[in-house]
C-alpha cells in the first residue's frame, strides 16, 4: 500500500530571480535603462543580483538553499527542480517583490512593469506549468490597476502582488479600491507575501510594538503584518463592495488563523455598529475570501497529530489551506510534507481543489496541457 495520491498540485508560490540587472533593462523605456545602469542609482541591487529594495532580516543560513538562487534564475534548472507532483508553479518575482515599497513611486512604476514583462518574456514561455503574478504599484493605485488591467490579456498571469507596501496602510483602505476593482474584473486573486513589511525603508513596520532584533524573533512573530491586512480586508468591507475578489496569503503559517478569526468575531458582535457594510460574521468573509498557504507549517506542532487538532477546530479549514512551497527558500514546503501534517481527506483540498477554485481557469488549463 502506497501513500495518498498527491498529483496534480498548484504551487502557489515559486520565486524567481534575475541573474543580473541587465536582464531587465532591456524591458525599460531608453531614459531608465541609463538611470538603471548607473552604479549606486538603487538601494541593494545596482551591480549585483537584484534590482530592489532588500530586506532587513535574513535567514542565518541564507535566504535560499544551497543552489536555490541558482536554480531560481533559470528557467530549465527550476522546472527540473520542481516536485514531479506540481502541474501548476505560480511564480512570484523573488526580492522584487519588493519593489512597491520604494519611495521612487515614478520609477516603481517603470520597474514593476519591466519585471511583469521579464517574466512573460523569459519565463511564461519557459514551461507549460509556469504561471505569473502581475506586479502593481500599489502606492499609486491607479496606476496599478492599470498595469493589472495591461497585464490580466494574458491568460498566464494568474494573480496580482500586494507585496510592498508603498502607503503604509493595511491592504483594507480604500485608497486601494481601484486595484481591487481591476482584479475583480479580471477575475484574479490577491496575493498578500510575507516579507513586504520588513523592508528597512518601508512606511511601516513587520510586527507591532517595535522592529524585532534577529531573524527569529522576526520569523516568531512576523505574521502580524499578514494578521493587520486579513483584518483591514474584512473590516474595511473590501469583500462587500468586490464579492468576487479572492486573497491568498502566503508565508506566515497556519497556526494563528483560529484564535484571529475567533477574536474577529467576538469583537465584530459586540461592536459591529463601527461596520454597519459588514453583513456577515468575519469568520464567513474570511472562509469564503481567503486561502492560506501551509508554509512554512509550524514544525514543532506537526507530529503526533496536534497540529491536525488544532486546524480542525477552525470549522472548515479544509476550504482554506493551500500549498504554496516557497522554492527556493529555507523554509520551504514540500507536497509530502503538508500532506503528512494533514487529514487524509484534506489532501486533494490543500494540494489542489482550493487553488484551483481561487484562480480558475487560468491555471486549470496548466494542468490539461
Amino acid at each position: 500500500m502506497g501513500g495518498p495520491q498527491l498529483s496534480p498540485v498548484i504551487d502557489c508560490a515559486v520565486r524567481v530571480e534575475w541573474a543580473s540587472q541587465d536582464e531587465l533593462i532591456g524591458h525599460l523605456e531608453p531614459g531608465w535603462r541609463e538611470y538603471i545602469g548607473r552604479p549606486g542609482t538603487m538601494k541593494g541591487g545596482v551591480g549585483g543580483k537584484n534590482i530592489s529594495l532588500s530586506l532587513a532580516y535574513h535567514h542565518p543560513d541564507g535566504d535560499y538553499v544551497a543552489g536555490g538562487l541558482e536554480t531560481c534564475a533559470e528557467p530549465r534548472r527550476l522546472a527540473a527542480a520542481l516536485a514531479k507532483e506540481i502541474s501548476t508553479a505560480v511564480l512570484l518575482p523573488g526580492r522584487g517583490m519588493l519593489i512597491p515599497a520604494d519611495n521612487n513611486s515614478v520609477l516603481t512604476v517603470q520597474l514593476c512593469r519591466a519585471v511583469n514583462d521579464w517574466l512573460a518574456d523569459r519565463w511564461l514561455s519557459a514551461d507549460s506549468r509556469f504561471r505569473g503574478s502581475v506586479l502593481v504599484p500599489n502606492q499609486l493605485p491607479n496606476e496599478a490597476a492599470a498595469e493589472l488591467r495591461r497585464c490580466a490579456g494574458d491568460p498566464r498571469f494568474v494573480q496580482v502582488l500586494m507585496v510592498g507596501n508603498g502607503l503604509g496602510k493595511p491592504f483594507g483602505h480604500p485608497i486601494y479600491h481601484p486595484i481591487y476593482e481591476a482584479a475583480a474584473e479580471a477575475g484574479l486573486p490577491i496575493a498578500i507575501h510575507l516579507g513586504g513589511d520588513a523592508v528597512p525603508d518601508t512606511l511601516t513596520h513587520p510586527t507591532a510594538g517595535g522592529l524585532p532584533a534577529t531573524y527569529t524573533e522576526y520569523r516568531v512573530i512576523g505574521a502580524q503584518a499578514l494578521m493587520t491586512h486579513v483584518v483591514s480586508l474584512i473590516g474595511q468591507g473590501v469583500f462587500e463592495r468586490f464579492p468576487a475578489l479572492r486573497v491568498v496569503v502566503v508565508g506566515g503559517g497556519v497556526t494563528w488563523i483560529p484564535p484571529l478569526i475567533w477574536r474577529m468575531d467576538v469583537n465584530f458582535n459586540a461592536f459591529g455598529r463601527e461596520a454597519p457594510w459588514l453583513t456577515k460574521k468575519p469568520s464567513e468573509y474570511f472562509r469564503e475570501h481567503f486561502l492560506v498557504a501551509a508554509q512554512p507549517l509550524e514544525r514543532p506542532l506537526s507530529d503526533g497529530g496536534r497540529l491536525r487538532r488544532l486546524l480542525a477546530s477552525f470549522r472548515d479549514m479544509n476550504r482554506v489551506l493551500c500549498f504554496a512551497s516557497a522554492y527556493p527558500e529555507q523554509e520551504m514546503e514540500t507536497p509530502e510534507r503538508v500532506a503528512a501534517a494533514m487529514p487524509p481527506e484534506w489532501i486533494r483540498s490543500v494540494l489542489f481543489d482550493n487553488a484551483a477554485s481561487a484562480y480558475g481557469p487560468r491555471v486549470l488549463a496548466a494542468v490539461t496541457t
